[in-house]
């Protein structure tokens, strides 16, 4: 697969690495307290559904809780680049199912090669879909985030507790990745690239999918513009087949993934501001 690059153009991404761990922890299991640090022992889904009112505005202390949560949860994830997944619960047009799982199939072996990470929100729709064609593929580093209480049901990868509600989830998710691939989606996926792009982590939308991934609902309009070492794949992703998107975009990812590799194994300290930089259009 070939990779659009120019001479002038240099991607970073920041290195997000902790301890590798035995065991992943699942949302099932009774060290959901312990990864939740804050959370009293009797603390249950019900009891967790009216802290973050979704009207609410962040208030300095839940954007602290949502710091502390999402240091809590890296830790428990495995070594290697994170790529998250976001889209819709259903699929809205026709021609996003089969790009995602064309994507999914382009993207398994360069993502066992890079020994990265697949983050899902554990919901159905795009999620599931990419995690099951990547799970087909022959990729299995996939870890799937949810509310406390909750499961993915996906039979794919491991379930880990990252928040009490899903508006906490949705929180720590934006914190965690250093790609993201956006599909269709709503509001919440809107939401959630606003939230990753603005940190700095690379967002990839689809855009021929449409939704908030088309640039709706209050998508980030800078994450739409196409950078400097991919503006042929740009133009594909908004417009091309199915075929031809998800190679655009699992050309993008590889550039991305190849750029933050580090040479004979050294650490690769990259300031996180420098990923913001693969977002626009002059790098």
């Amino acid at each position: 697969m070939g990779v659009c690059q120019s001479s002038n153009a240099t991607l970073s991404l920041p290195v997000m690495e902790v301890a590798q761990t035995k065991s992943m922890t699942s949302a099932r299991s009774a060290e959901s307290n312990v990864l939740l640090g804050r959370l009293s022992g009797d603390a249950s889904p019900d009891t967790a559904k009216g802290r973050t009112p979704k009207s609410a505005a962040p208030t300095p202390r839940m954007i602290t809780e949502i710091e502390a949560l999402s240091a809590a949860v890296e830790e428990q994830l495995p070594r290697g680049p994170r790529i998250c997944i976001l889209g819709g619960k259903q699929f809205m047009d026709p021609n996003s199912e089969p790009s995602v799982r064309a994507l999914a199939q382009l993207l398994a072996e360069p993502l066992v090669r890079s020994g990265a990470v697949v983050l899902t929100g554990g919901l159905p729709g795009v999620q599931a879909t990419f995690a099951e064609e990547l799970h087909r593929a022959g990729f299995e580093n996939i870890v799937n985030l949810v509310p406390l209480g909750e499961q993915s049901n996906y039979g794919i990868g491991e379930d880990l507790v990252a928040g009490l509600t899903m508006e906490e989830r949705m929180g720590v998710f934006a914190k965690l990745g250093q790609i993201y691939v956006c599909i269709e989606g709503g509001p919440g996926v809107a939401k959630e690239a606003r939230d990753a792009h603005q940190r700095g982590a690379f967002v990839l939308p689809l855009m021929s999918t449409g939704g908030a991934s088309g640039g709706a609902f209050g998508f980030p309009t800078a994450a739409l513009e196409a950078p400097s070492f991919a503006v042929a794949e740009w133009a594909t992703l908004k417009a091309g087949t199915p075929e031809e998107v998800a190679w655009a975009a699992a050309t993008v990812i590889e550039a991305v993934l190849r750029d933050q590799e580090p040479a004979d194994g050294a650490k690769n300290d990259v300031p996180e501001h420098r990923c913001a930089e693969a977002s626009k259009v002059s790098l």
